[in-house]
């Protein structure tokens, strides 16, 4: 995997490069965007060319950026677009070719096991579970604007029900419930 990626960064850089040009490559991805020291080590050795990530935020920050930008690049490449966000990439003709998403979205909640054991609450079996009242003020999201987890969560609730009316009426009962939003 490591491999792949090196080769997909080099691939990427090298696209319409010439001897003359710079050999700084950029690369704009998410806060979260993890790579060892080794591999960017690597990825310099195997192409002879420098890597700069540039972090542009969450993957809603990183998509937004990337479209405000495209007539302008920020970078020569990107990571970090999923599946929640594709729509927004492609729609606005960021990249030329093809795109591949690099994941898709799994919705799950955390929960501290220790916490709920304590408090003698049993956690929640489901997603729809949040709005009862024993889960008032435990749950907390992230923001959809922003948040790739947060798109596949409020997309999540909408496939799980029939009608735009279910999905509403659930969204209230959690409002209602103390929920919070996260800024990402």
């Amino acid at each position: 995997m490591k491999k792949i990626a090196v080769l997909a960064i080099a691939a990427l850089a090298l696209a319409g490069c010439t001897s003359q040009e710079s050999t700084l490559v950029r690369l704009a991805a998410h806060d979260s965007f993890a790579i060892s020291d080794e591999l960017i080590q690597s990825f310099q050795d195997e192409t002879g060319f420098e890597l700069e990530i540039i972090r542009l935020g969450d993957t809603g920050s990183l998509t937004n950026q990337l479209v405000l930008t495209k007539n302008a690049p920020v970078a020569d490449a990107f990571f970090g677009i999923d599946n929640t966000f594709q729509g927004v990439a492609l729609d606005n003709a960021i990249v030329d070719g093809d795109f591949k998403a690099i994941d898709y979205s799994d919705v799950c909640f955390n929960y501290d096991i220790d916490w709920f054991a304590e408090n003698g609450i049993t956690p929640p079996d489901s997603w729809r579970e949040l709005g009862q009242e024993q889960y008032r003020g435990l749950t907390v999201v992230t923001n959809p604007n922003f948040s790739s987890p947060g798109l596949a969560f409020l997309a999540t609730t909408h496939a799980g029900f029939d009608t735009s009316m279910e999905v509403f009426a659930y969204w209230r009962s959690i409002r209602d419930n103390d929920l919070k939003v996260a800024g990402s």
